[in-house]
């Protein structure tokens, strides 16, 4: 999401922690709220006539939010109070700060708060002052293929868009999924969102008043297109399907290396058995928690993996027609629309009608050029699709080894089902959030062989698909493994670890975000803040208290240094798997502390120091 240049930078200096969906909420959509992001935006070598002051100022510096960003003038000027206070070398005539509303209603609204921002001798900008001579705007080079499709921002927020549409926007929007392009009707400044995560993306993007009326491009809307993006101009066709898939298996031009399932192994292997070197056939997170099992015994989980072996084995079940029309009930019932689930329904009876298997279902529907040119559709198939993955049996054999294992193993314990694919938890991607993980009995309603399907649908996930064609994955090269292992219960601390100074350029420094009891750190709830505490081999520094204990540090100076020396350790050991320095190798770690006061490590995975 366009969100995240704002999310990584109170990450990194202010040491928020919470996800990026709840940090927008607080930042961008409530009033009044405890936290405000602005873009300073100076315009160098401009000259403008300013309305508000009378007179020409050069070198203008705006103050914007997004365009969707609903900010009262009041709040808007005491944003401004507190800036203009920091920026010394603001003069009447040249570098002044000035306000830039984000859209019409706002600048309106503005309208009728004049006479306090003149009192406060604060000052703004019409966009039409600051952009009074612009018509089309190149804001970042490129090429893409896909649908061009014409859409406000409220028809884009209740609208499915995938990586291969282009954006016709009525305006600049807050959040944007990952698209193929974008055209605004309406002028952006270069740190709006939109072109924000253009930039990121390395996605085309510009801006053309009155773009959908324009020759160039009205003729496209709703066609598939190829657009072209240059430093002057822009220059759109009608494109092939073989042409657009062509382009799309480049993905967003990084390579990746995604590694080749093996699926000789078999059974369910106990971690004590299995090691880093294991992830080609259990996935990168089982692969690395059972290399934390064996490095450091009890402070990580004990428990076994489910090989990709037994996923491809479920992903062999022919369609059956029987439950196609349920899933089209499904589908329905979810407020899909009912022409897309029928058109899902009539691929699911061509499925069974050709005796097809999930696997080879799954890959035909991506394939199929309907589904691949209309995201609506490709939502709903992927939805019936893990509607039919969860309602067809396990294998027997598995399913009873299954629950067996874990009855025998943790009684009536409930366990913690973990998605472990083979692409995830990579260098270079870490897929954080794509696949499900849930929790299971070894007996009852919730019992493991039942559940596990969820977490093998979830493979074919709307977001796990479209963020893998974004990037250039092939979907049939995914296998699903699945960890297990204990589900921790009245633990009175967990935490996410990075080994590195995320506030400096300390070595050998790892950077700590706690929380008492079982609070989420990366999703916190209720509003409560995590404490933010770096360790380095000189000196300790917390940056900020945990909401839940402001007065007292989550873990003991005893204990922070032994998870501390854990963490360099931990480090050092996966620097040399992954042929890194252990300098130029940072992980993230999942840490909990449990009722009996243990320190466990139940997470490790590479951090991409790039990202800083």
């Amino acid at each position: 999401v366009d969100n995240e240049t704002h999310w990584w930078f109170v990450q990194d200096l202010l040491g928020d922690s919470f996800d990026v969906n709840t940090y927008a909420k607080r930042t961008y959509y409530r009033y009044p709220r405890p936290a405000a992001a602005v873009n300073l935006v100076l315009h160098t070598g401009l000259v403008v006539e300013s309305r508000a002051l009378g007179h020409a100022v050069s070198d203008p510096i705006t103050m914007e939010m997004g365009a969707e960003d609903d900010i009262p003038p009041e709040l808007a000027l005491q944003l401004m109070g507190l800036i203009q206070s920091r920026i010394s070398w603001s003069k009447p005539d040249t570098h002044r700060l000035m306000w830039l509303p984000p859209n019409d209603e706002e600048q309106r609204e503005l309208s009728a708060h004049e006479p306090d921002f003149r009192a406060a001798g604060t000052a703004w900008l019409d966009r039409d002052e600051l952009l009074a001579d612009v018509r089309l705007q190149i804001l970042n080079p490129g090429i893409a293929f896909g649908t061009l499709r014409y859409l406000t921002p409220r028809e884009m927020a209740r609208t499915v868009v995938s990586s291969r549409d282009l954006l016709l926007l009525t305006e600049p929007v807050n959040e944007l999924p990952i698209v193929a392009g974008t055209i605004t009707e309406r002028l952006q400044t270069p740190l709006s969102h939109v072109s924000i995560a253009a930039r990121a993306r390395g996605t085309p993007n510009f801006a053309l008043l009155d773009a959908a009326t324009d020759e160039r491009i009205a003729p496209f809307i709703g066609k598939l297109v190829r657009l072209e993006v240059g430093d002057e101009g822009f220059s759109m066709d009608l494109a092939t399907l073989e042409e657009a898939q062509a382009h799309w298996s480049a993905g967003l031009g990084v390579e990746l290396q995604v590694p080749k399932a093996d699926l000789s192994v078999t059974g369910l292997p106990p971690l004590s058995s299995l090691g880093f070197e294991d992830s080609a056939a259990i996935g990168v997170k089982a692969a690395n928690v059972a290399e934390l099992n064996n490095f450091l015994g009890e402070a990580a989980p004990v428990g076994f993996a489910v090989p990709f072996s037994h996923y491809e084995a479920f992903m062999q079940h022919r369609i059956p027609r029987r439950l196609c029309k349920d899933a089209l009930v499904d589908c329905v019932s979810e407020e899909r629309e009912p022409t897309a689930c029928e058109s899902a329904l009539q691929r699911c009876y061509a499925g069974a009608l050709g005796g097809l298997t999930l696997r080879a279902y799954s890959t035909a529907l991506l394939e199929e050029p309907g589904i691949q040119a209309d995201p609506v559709l490709r939502e709903a198939a992927l939805d019936g699709l893990r509607y039919i993955m969860g309602k067809l049996p396990v294998d027997p054999e598995l399913a009873r080894a299954l629950d067996a294992t874990i009855e025998g193993r943790f009684q009536d314990a409930p366990v913690r089902m973990r998605s472990s694919t083979n692409a995830e938890d990579l260098p270079d991607f870490s897929g954080a959030g794509l696949y499900r993980s849930v929790s299971a009995y070894g007996h009852g309603g919730d019992r493991a062989s039942s559940r596990i399907r969820k977490v093998w649908a979830s493979v074919w996930s709307w977001r796990a698909v479209e963020e893998r064609s974004a990037w250039g994955i092939a979907h049939d090269e995914v296998y699903m493994g699945v960890l297990v292992h204990p589900a921790y219960r009245d633990e009175t601390a967990n935490g996410v670890l990075v080994t590195a100074d995320m506030f400096g350029d300390r070595p050998n420094a790892v950077t700590f975000n706690l929380q008492p009891g079982d609070l989420p750190v990366t999703n916190p709830e209720g509003g409560h803040t995590p404490e933010v505490v770096v360790v380095w081999p000189e000196g300790v520094e917390y940056r900020v208290m945990s909401s839940l204990s402001p007065d007292k540090p989550v873990l003991s100076p005893e204990q922070l240094q032994q998870m501390y020396a854990q963490a360099i350790q931990i480090r050092d050991h996966f620097a040399v798997l992954y042929d890194r320095a252990p300098e130029a190798m940072a992980l993230d770690l999942e840490i909990k502390r449990t009722a009996e006061g243990d320190l466990i490590c139940k997470q490790a995975r590479p951090f991409p120091l790039e990202r800083r």
